[in-house]
């Protein structure tokens, strides 16, 4: 009896952690989208791109700005999203795939996040209505 309540408690915590890892998404990739839905794609690209070397870039953001206010003209209005996955190249680096749903449709994207002391940051990230353009081909051939 012991020895099962020992397997039971070491697969409960093996289980637990390894959700934990995939499912969370990073503080600054959660209040981007909340900003995005709360006050617009303009003020969720701030919050992406803090600390980032695009940060300052504004001919990216005015390009970037653009292209998602031409897909929510096609797509309609934001209305959140669901998280695909996680892609850990380093340790330090990882990039994170979602789908952000529209009232007409989906937008797949990943954003990368690169980590270090204690800080994340966003370097690159890219988006496309066609999913094979952004997802992997193994999300994809899951199904």
């Amino acid at each position: 009896m012991k020895k099962q309540i020992i397997i039971l408690i070491t697969v409960l915590t093996f289980v637990s952690s390894a959700y934990a890892q995939t499912s969370s998404l990073p503080k600054i990739l959660t209040d981007g989208i909340e900003t995005y839905k709360k006050d617009g794609y303009s003020k969720a690209f701030d919050v992406w791109l803090t600390g980032s070397p695009l940060e300052k870039d504004t001919t990216t953001k005015v390009n970037i700005t653009g292209g998602i206010a031409q897909i929510e003209a096609g797509l309609g209005k934001f209305l959140g999203y669901e998280y695909l996955g996680t892609a850990p190249f380093t340790p330090s680096v990882k990039r994170y795939y979602l789908v952000f749903l529209y009232e007409k449709g989906p937008l797949y994207t990943w954003f990368e996040i690169y980590s270090r002391e204690g800080k994340d940051i966003i370097p690159s990230f890219d988006c496309n209505t066609k999913a094979n353009l952004i997802l992997p081909a193994s999300f994809i051939e899951k199904k």
